[in-house]
């Protein structure tokens, strides 16, 4: 991935809910993957407010939805990065 991946990032994906409505996710599988912590101000409600996230690059097509887990955190958003010819490059994802 680009020649560099800084950690082993663990995912789990959900799989369904038990029988009390909590998330059950499949068994930990560990992916080379570049991670950052950005933050971003923002105004909300006429304040500013710093939002902090944990965004992850990984080589995986298709792997990884919203609601699965990255090392622990839930993934809000995932993002599959293309060039300008349509090719997969990358999978970017965000936990908050």
């Amino acid at each position: 991935m680009f020649g560099v991946s800084n950690e082993i990032c663990t995912i789990q994906q959900l799989i369904g809910e038990d029988m009390r409505g909590k998330p059950t996710y499949s068994q930990p599988l560990n992916v080379d993957c570049i991670s950052k912590e950005k933050k971003t101000l923002t105004r909300v409600n006429d304040k500013d407010t710093l939002i902090t996230y944990k965004e992850y690059v990984l080589e995986r097509l298709g792997l990884i939805k919203g609601k699965d887990l990255i090392n622990g955190g839930v993934i809000s958003s995932v993002e599959e990065v293309k060039d300008i010819d349509g090719n997969y490059l990358h999978t970017v994802v965000v936990i908050l």
